[in-house]
């Protein structure tokens, strides 16, 4: 990662979790500027910061800006007062709220049967992926690329925003080999969010995080992406003995 005067920068920071579990500001556990006061003085320059499209599209078509008006801009805020740079990342932990987790919306799950345990997180994730419609007609991911144009429009040109991160940990290993998925299907779908994001004047990197089959230490068979690209896996090592 380089400056505008080219100069390489070394990016220290973590994840700031709570906006995507709906823990939001003057909530208990909600975010407080004096986080960031102490990040800053352990040095921090970065923090990645989840939010989910569960509160940005409750509804098939009906958008809710609010969500970061309101919650997620104060703690681009917080960060920016104390020379914090967000990366922003659409997360998914469990799929939805409908089946216990948080990332989708509920209303994914209409007219499906999922079981509320991991094998139905991971149908519905194998689902999303293999182009399952939403109640519209419109594919779930079609949705998801409107999302992003929403919060690509919603950010283009602030230099707050190093980045975003398009999806956390995708998963299909399931129902998809590794490499199909990755060249088939994410892939593609990168390209498609990070055209709709730049078309709407969002220039900012873009953190690419590969299947999460990559985090167990299995190897990748992701294209390059470049320019204005970090790879972005999450290496699980100690978990998973690699």
């Amino acid at each position: 990662v380089r400056d505008s005067q080219q100069r390489v920068v070394i990016l220290r920071g973590a994840n700031y979790s709570g906006l995507e579990f709906g823990n939001f500001l003057g909530r208990p556990h909600g975010p407080e500027e004096a986080d960031f006061a102490q990040m800053e003085s352990w040095g921090f320059n970065v923090i990645r910061l989840p939010i989910a499209w569960s509160y940005l599209e409750p509804m098939p078509n009906q958008f809710d800006e609010s969500y970061l008006d309101e919650q997620v801009d104060p703690v681009v805020d917080f960060a920016a007062r104390h020379g914090i740079v967000v990366v922003l990342e659409m997360h998914q932990f469990q799929w939805s709220p409908c089946l216990d987790g948080n990332g989708a919306p509920a209303w994914i799950c209409d007219g499906h049967d999922y079981s509320n345990d991991v094998a139905g997180q991971q149908q519905a994730a194998c689902d999303f992926f293999r182009g399952t419609k939403a109640p519209d007609g419109r594919s779930l991911m079609d949705h998801f690329v409107d999302v992003w144009r929403l919060v690509a429009h919603h950010y283009a040109g602030d230099r707050r925003i190093a980045g975003f991160d398009f999806f956390n940990e995708p998963i299909a290993y399931t129902c998809l080999p590794i490499g199909v998925f990755e060249h088939d299907v994410l892939d593609p779908f990168y390209r498609r969010i990070r055209t709709v994001v730049q078309d709407e004047g969002a220039e900012q990197t873009f953190f690419f995080c590969p299947s999460i089959t990559r985090n167990a230490g299995l190897p990748t068979l992701i294209e390059p992406m470049g320019p204005n690209v970090v790879y972005a896996p999450h290496l699980y090592t100690e978990t998973f003995g690699y």
